[in-house]
């Protein structure tokens, strides 16, 4: 998971920000969330990817203020039709939209 410095609530002034990751067992994947600074929902739309190492899209899901997803700690979720990562697979996940 990503975390902002000092939890200082985020600012940043980028579009993405991203963890590569390479799986050691099979896991289905059944939601994708996005970190909410705040815990206090979206002003703007927010989407989170999940991509091959290649760069294709395995996943997708968005977020904004009519749908901000579950809150759960500090992070925010959305189901997702279910896929399962193959041990051994590198991928990449992206959070897009930050202002």
């Amino acid at each position: 998971m990503l975390q902002t410095a000092n939890n200082t609530t985020g600012n940043q002034a980028y579009s993405g920000v991203g963890v590569a990751f390479t799986v050691n067992t099979a896991v289905t994947v059944s939601q994708l969330g996005i970190f909410d600074s705040g815990q206090d929902g979206f002003s703007s739309t927010l989407t989170t990817d999940l991509l091959t190492s290649g760069g294709s899209l395995v996943a997708s899901q968005t977020f904004s203020l009519a749908v901000p997803g579950t809150l759960v700690g500090d992070y925010r979720f959305i189901a997702i039709t279910p896929v399962v990562l193959t041990a051994g697979s590198s991928y990449v996940l992206v959070g897009y939209g930050f202002t």
